[in-house]
C-alpha cells in the first residue's frame, strides 16, 4: 500500500503545483482538494507505520497529521462551497454537504479512537490490526455457504 500511496502523492503534488499557476481559473478548489487528499494519505501511511511499532509517540504524531487533514478538508469544503455558489444553482449541493460531512465525521471518529487507545480506554483499534490488502491485486476468492 505504501508504494501506491507514494505514487498517488507524487501525482497529487504535481497537480497541486500545476494548479498554483492557474489560480484565476478556479484552480484553488482543485489545489485544496489535492492538499486534503495528500494529508489523508500522509495520515494513512503515518498511522500504519506507527501502529506496527505500537509506539505511543509515533501514534500521537500520526494523530496530529489527522488534525491537519481535517483542517485541509474544511479548507477545501469552504472553497468548494464558495465556488458552487458562484457558478451553480443551489439545488444538489446538499449531496456534497452530506459527503463532506461524512468525511469530517470519519476524521473525528478516527481521532476519538486513537485518543481512546492512547489514554488506555481501548486496548486496541481493530481496524488497524487488520491486514491491508494490496491495491490493484485481485481480491481473494471467498465462498459463501448458505
Amino acid at each position: 500500500m505504501k508504494k501506491w500511496v507514494v505514487g498517488i502523492s507524487a501525482c497529487l503534488l504535481a497537480c497541486a503545483s500545476a494548479d498554483a499557476g492557474a489560480a484565476a481559473s478556479g484552480a484553488p478548489v482543485a489545489s485544496a482538494f489535492n492538499r486534503a487528499l495528500l494529508k489523508r494519505l500522509d495520515w494513512s501511511v503515518a498511522i500504519m507505520d506507527a501502529w506496527k511499532s505500537k509506539d505511543a509517540a509515533k501514534i500521537k504524531a500520526a494523530a496530529a497529521i489527522l488534525d491537519e487533514a481535517e483542517a485541509a478538508m474544511r479548507d477545501f469544503y469552504s472553497l468548494y462551497r464558495d465556488n458552487w455558489n458562484a457558478t451553480s444553482r443551489p439545488f444538489g449541493f446538499e449531496l456534497i454537504q452530506k459527503r463532506n460531512a461524512g468525511v469530517l465525521a470519519r476524521f473525528e471518529e478516527a481521532k476519538r479512537r486513537v485518543h481512546d487507545y492512547l489514554d488506555g480506554k481501548a486496548a486496541t483499534i481493530p481496524e488497524l490490526d487488520e491486514a491491508v490488502e494490496p491495491f490493484g491485486q485481485p481480491a481473494p476468492k471467498r465462498t459463501i455457504s448458505w
